[in-house]
């Protein structure tokens, strides 16, 4: 488990502000076990969340809609953002790293105190 605080360098800096990095190879330090665990702890502290691509086109479609003032419309039942768009962490799994995506201090630290 590698913790990476992000900036202007990382995706997503804009809404997470730490990176929390697992192998991808059962092998080397049990990496997809470890961003399991991770998985399931932040899904039953901080609820569901989308995958990050998925989190992404969700809030830039919502960002748009309000923006433009378009309001609801077909399958848009509200001008805020869905509960899939959890605001405390998001995960990816399509590169060869597993990682989580943490909003702030809190939250990391929670988590840190929980995997200690």
């Amino acid at each position: 488990m590698k913790i990476t605080k992000l900036d202007k360098r990382f995706n997503y800096f804009e809404y997470f502000n730490y990176m929390v990095s697992f192998s991808d190879r059962i092998t080397i330090s049990q990496g997809p076990l470890h961003f399991i665990k991770a998985q399931k702890w932040f899904t039953e502290t901080y609820g569901f969340t989308a995958e990050i691509r998925i989190w992404m086109e969700i809030k830039q479609h919502y960002n748009m809609r309000n923006q433009f003032n378009l309001g609801t419309g077909p399958g848009i039942l509200t001008n805020s953002l869905p509960d899939s768009v959890n605001k405390h962490w998001s995960y990816s799994m399509y590169s060869r790293e597993l990682r989580i995506y943490v909003a702030g201090d809190q939250e990391l630290s929670l988590y840190k105190l929980a995997v200690s």
